[in-house]
């Protein structure tokens, strides 16, 4: 597949610095009113079934699973991230299933004509790193690398790669979201230190300041905003794993919590509208799923199994349009 240009546009003028707003606008979210949840399966441990398989797609309208038998071309990969921009979902990097090579291909799928194309590789190879969207512009963060630090940034603009500045502290398996012109990065692992820190990079400044830390250390976790809060969801953490944590729109953490009903760990969480829906590994049970829906509001949740022959192991979640 030869790279394709998308000349995506940005801004370069526009003042981000005063009318900040929470909103749902991240690269885990989507405020339409027909959409579907396109799970991704990825494994840490790869297993031919999984890794590179065809995609689920969950149906909100009509509460239905389907199978899009459409799996990522090329070699098989797993632990990449994910992101959507322009109703396409995007694949960054990841760890070859073959020989475990970090890589820094990146490929799209567009589901109006059901196929993938190969976009311009990244500068840099990575592997659990996360990735983010401001308008349309696409950003690489952070994750384990053999050819730069864990904190660095570059994103996407007219078919090229750029570096941004890097964040304040390396991190990878660590989750992402966007608030505004704002994109959060909290938790994740340094070295054999797992984080509870929490910083924002602003388009207004260039710059990543560091807000108030998580009440506990999480990894393989998501963040995801609905109305004025970012939530801070589950994790690999035995204490925290079936906690929520909340963060205000005025950088502090609440000392409510909401709860998970099973105990779920690397998960993966987007929000639309008043919803959250979380894919995550029951715990205890080995490579078991479960997917469920989530109102903050009111504490409602609803949990199910995965589809039959839709196998968990460290799923990626993405929204489109339907």
């Amino acid at each position: 597949m030869a790279p394709i240009r998308r000349h995506l546009n940005i801004s370069k003028d526009k003042d981000y610095s005063t009318g900040r707003k929470w909103r749902a606008q991240s690269a885990h979210g989507c405020n339409c009113d027909s959409y579907g949840i396109y799970m991704i399966g990825s494994s840490f441990h790869p297993h031919e079934e999984v890794v590179n398989g065809p995609m689920h797609c969950y149906d909100v309208g009509d509460g239905k699973w389907k199978v899009v038998n459409n799996p990522i071309p090329g070699e098989k990969r797993f632990n990449f991230a994910v992101t959507t921009v322009a109703n396409t979902i995007w694949i960054l990097g990841g760890r070859s299933a073959s020989d475990e090579r970090i890589l820094n291909s990146v490929v799209v799928y567009d589901p109006l004509y059901g196929h993938w194309t190969a976009e311009t590789s990244m500068q840099h190879h990575r592997v659990q790193l996360d990735a983010a969207v401001i308008g349309n512009r696409v950003y690489a963060i952070g994750g384990e690398s053999h050819t730069t630090a864990g904190n660095t940034v570059e994103f996407y603009i007219n078919g090229t790669w750029l570096p941004r500045s890097s964040m304040r502290n390396s991190r990878h398996s660590f989750a992402t979201c966007v608030v505004a012109d704002r994109i959060y990065a909290a938790g994740g692992i340094c070295g054999s230190q797992k984080l509870s820190s929490v910083e924002y990079y602003s388009e207004g400044s260039g710059d990543w300041t560091e807000v108030m830390d998580m009440p506990a250390p999480r990894s393989h976790f998501q963040l995801a905003v609905v109305g004025d809060r970012m939530y801070a969801v589950a994790g690999d953490e035995d204490s925290t794993v079936k906690s929520i944590d909340i963060l205000y729109s005025d950088n502090q953490w609440s000392d409510d919590l909401l709860h998970l009903p099973p105990y779920l760990r690397y998960t993966a969480c987007v929000a639309s509208q008043e919803n959250m829906y979380v894919v995550g590994w029951c715990f205890g049970h080995h490579d078991e799923g479960r997917f469920g829906r989530l109102r903050p509001e009111n504490s409602a949740c609803a949990f199910a199994s995965l589809p039959q022959g839709a196998r968990f192991s460290r799923a990626r979640l993405a929204v489109l349009k339907m």
